[in-house]
């Protein structure tokens, strides 16, 4: 609401105290609350705008009559009433009941930058005194909610956040490469695009955004999903092969009856164990496999079966943002306390540590949408080393911020070094994040 009425004081000192606060606020939603449109529309032709916005012609002159004196008929409810009241602006007066239930009726069916004199013709809008002197607290307050929702709506230049627990609206917007994007205090980073009014995804684009989303909703592609995620292609004759238990030797049906690893999609003849993969022996089951880190930079896999791999990372940046928000409370308490114990000096690398990190996993994964849309494509991020090193910042911060600082001891020297290895990794990071930004857009 404060960013609302600085926007309705500017018009009123740009084009005089005569427009009451109203009428400023009804040019200002007709133009997305854009001071110089209003402006430019004003001084341009002043009879076209006031027509646009419902108003009277401001040329017109209206004359106000008397007030009653005594009791008289209001013309709305033919009521005998001494109790009435006067719009200021054009004159008209009708019984306060009468006015109370017009103005809550707009009010309720949201109408509240044109509640207006309900005489016949009359297009002149009740002052906020009069309305406010009319209804209850708890109406003038939804009143103003109302005011300020339709104001972001309306606006060009504001924007809700779009966490589902913040009511926060957000005036200015940031750069991310080229992409504007929204940050709230409560953490949020959005795509400024309403359209889009998504998380921020940079370097992908909205329309590559819009693909991802439609891709990984598909029907037809989570069916595809499951297949992939649930079988292994035989390696003769490449009929999917489902394991639902037991060990790791697959036996295709007839009349194939090729036997393969499950693990490395072997020959099963190189293999003596069936608990046990040659490749992988450290692995005590094939979820140890699958939940093995892929880089972006990996290129074993083609078609719909990278693309699960893919969404499979994107998901796996999509929790670690979702725990880190949960484990800072702890974080921030085991930083407090360094502070308060004159262990910890200086907090700032650590608080920077972790805007680093969140709006690195976001980068992640919005290169990952680049990939996952552009697979056949030439368009290509940054170097393929420069990617991977990425990654592997990303999970040494995050091993340290988000781990071994919860387990600190609070020795000076110890977290004074501590506080070190943070910056430095945090330093690396950032010039990796600026540089594959810079190349991905």
């Amino acid at each position: 609401m404060e960013y609302q009425e600085k926007l309705i004081g500017t018009i009123r000192s740009k084009l005089g105290e005569h427009i009451s606060t109203n009428v400023a606020r009804l040019f200002l939603s007709h133009c997305n609350w854009d001071v110089s449109r209003v402006e430019d529309k004003y001084w341009d032709d002043q009879e076209e705008l006031y027509a646009a916005c419902g108003l009277n012609n401001p040329n017109e002159e209206i004359v106000v009559a008397a007030a009653p004196k005594g009791s008289y008929e209001c013309s709305v409810c033919l009521e005998d009433t001494e109790d009435y009241l006067q719009n200021p602006t054009c004159g008209h007066y009708f019984c306060r009941t009468c006015w109370r239930a017009g103005i809550e009726n707009d009010i309720v069916g949201g109408n509240v930058f044109k509640i207006k004199c309900f005489h016949i013709n009359c297009k002149e809008l009740v002052p906020d005194d009069i309305i406010q002197s009319l209804v209850s607290p708890q109406l003038w307050e939804k009143y103003r909610t109302y005011l300020g929702n339709k104001f972001v709506d309306g606006a060009n230049d504001v924007r809700w956040c779009i966490a589902n627990d913040c009511k926060n609206a957000i005036t200015q917007s940031s750069l991310v490469g080229n992409q504007k994007v929204g940050v709230c205090p409560c953490g949020t980073v959005f795509c400024w695009n309403k359209e889009c009014a998504s998380q921020s995804h940079c370097p992908a684009s909205c329309d590559e955004y819009t693909k991802w989303k439609e891709k990984n909703g598909s029907s037809d592609f989570q069916s595809q999903k499951w297949i992939l995620e649930n079988t292994k292609k035989c390696i003769k004759c490449k009929s999917p092969v489902s394991k639902q238990d037991g060990c790791f030797q697959m036996t295709c049906r007839p009349p194939c009856s090729q036997q393969f690893c499950w693990l490395c999609s072997e020959d099963w003849k190189t293999h003596s164990d069936h608990f046990r993969c040659k490749k992988h022996p450290e692995a005590g089951s094939p979820s140890d496999v699958g939940n093995r880190v892929l880089y972006l930079t990996d290129v074993k896999w083609e078609g719909d079966e990278l693309f699960v791999k893919l969404l499979d990372r994107y998901n796996f940046y999509a929790k670690a943002q979702k725990d880190a928000k949960d484990a800072y409370p702890k974080i921030s308490a085991v930083i407090n306390q360094l502070v308060a114990d004159k262990i910890l000096l200086n907090p700032k690398p650590l608080d920077a540590a972790k805007i680093t990190l969140e709006e690195c996993r976001r980068i992640v994964q919005g290169m990952i949408i680049v990939r996952g849309v552009n697979m056949n494509s030439s368009r290509q991020l940054a170097q393929a080393f420069q990617v991977k090193q990425f990654e592997e910042k990303i999970a040494e911060l995050s091993n340290k911020f988000e781990k071994e600082l919860l387990t600190l001891e609070h020795d000076f020297p110890k977290v004074t070094k501590f506080v070190d290895e943070v910056q430095k990794i945090d330093k690396i990071l950032s010039t990796l994040a600026q540089n594959i930004v810079a190349q991905g857009l």
